[in-house]
């Protein structure tokens, strides 16, 4: 299974891979972005049955040519070989289509180069976009099968194939606590990426009477940096920290222009956080009923939702109950059951397709 150790990707892995470990799946994790910090290994090492094998490959989506990801995907599929894997769960499905795969290949729709190339945000995938959307067009194909964490991310991209939808899941890490009595907000995520729009929060922080705390990391792999004035930058702090407060049900900002599920918007709604989100296909299909949305431009509707749930604690509470009932639809129970599925279909398949190989090569 290929990961990210920079963005959501990771928190996503290490939730399905200790969820398959614990039904007996051996999982070896090959990393792409930065080396894995102390935490993140520490994570690894917790998890019976999840080793980490391969590491500092390239990010498709900070910059790297189609060269980088040719050989990256090269070493994978030797990687594969050597540790005898029965399949690859690949997070950039470009990835299958630049190598020789002796097994079969289940591609996730939620790579964050392919987010930003439709929004258009990062520069440098867009310089470069000619040969990324060929070899991801052609990775796509090349998959045997394609799963996608939303209807909204599966539309994202055209293929004449099926396109599983699983929705994320996570599994709370802390009950929900007594709310603190000052109220504050809150968002986390990859705050240097523009699109998380993380200037008009910042613009929206500087008129707030509250806090406004946000985590996660400031400079990307590419180098990219935040630029923030008025929020209370908190930097890369452990999931720990972030649940110690998301558990004091702040309310929780996500204005991202394009987003493929929001994994650190599941996590606020557990805790019981008021969600106030941008209005875009993917939060709509999944928190629809459960959220205030606002035009992810709109910097005076964002500073005015807010300032409503601040103000009206009753609101907060009501907002913050539909979010939390919702979230139990999203469980990582219910990720692993259906991404188990995928895994053993594809094998099956195999396996009838080596049968037929088999008595084909015996009745001649």
């Amino acid at each position: 299974m290929t990961t990210d150790t920079v963005g959501w990707v990771w928190r996503y892995t290490i939730n399905l891979a200790g969820a398959l470990a614990h039904r007996g799946w051996q999982v070896r994790l090959a990393t792409f972005g930065p080396p894995p910090d102390a935490a993140q290994r520490a994570e690894v090492d917790s998890l019976p049955g999840v080793m980490l094998v391969a590491g500092e490959f390239p990010l498709d989506w900070a910059g790297a040519d189609r060269d980088a990801m040719q050989a990256a995907a090269a070493e994978l599929a030797d990687m594969v070989r050597r540790e005898a894997c029965d399949l690859a769960h690949l997070h950039a499905p470009l990835l299958a289509a630049a190598a020789d795969w002796t097994v079969p290949l289940v591609g996730l729709i939620h790579a964050c180069g392919g987010s930003e190339l439709a929004a258009g945000t990062s520069p440098q995938l867009v310089k470069d976009s000619e040969w990324h959307w060929t070899m991801t067009r052609q990775g796509l194909e090349a998959c045997d099968r394609l799963v996608a964490p939303t209807l909204a991310s599966a539309a994202m991209v055209s293929v004449d194939r099926p396109v599983k939808v699983i929705y994320n899941g996570s599994s709370p890490h802390l009950p929900v606590g007594p709310e603190r009595k000052a109220p504050f907000v809150f968002t986390a995520g990859r705050l240097w990426d523009e699109t998380r729009n993380v200037a008009l929060l910042d613009a929206v922080a500087g008129k707030l009477d509250v806090p406004f705390l946000a985590a996660g990391e400031q400079i990307g792999p590419g180098g990219q940096k935040l630029k923030a004035r008025n929020l209370r930058l908190l930097g890369s702090i452990s999931m720990d920290e972030i649940n110690a407060h998301l558990s004091q049900r702040p309310v929780f900002v996500s204005a991202a222009q394009v987003e493929p599920f929001g994994l650190g918007v599941l996590e606020a709604a557990e805790s019981g956080c008021a969600l106030v989100l941008s209005d875009i296909p993917a939060f709509r299909e999944l928190w629809g009923g459960a959220a205030t949305f606002v035009d992810p431009h709109d910097e005076a509707g964002f500073l005015s939702a807010i300032e409503m749930l601040i103000q009206d604690a009753d609101l907060r509470h009501k907002v913050g109950a539909a979010a939390c009932c919702r979230a139990m639809d999203y469980s990582l129970r219910a990720m692993t059951d259906a991404m188990v599925s995928q895994y053993e279909g594809v094998l099956e398949e195999e396996h009838s397709a080596a049968q037929k190989v088999t008595s084909s090569a015996i009745r001649h």
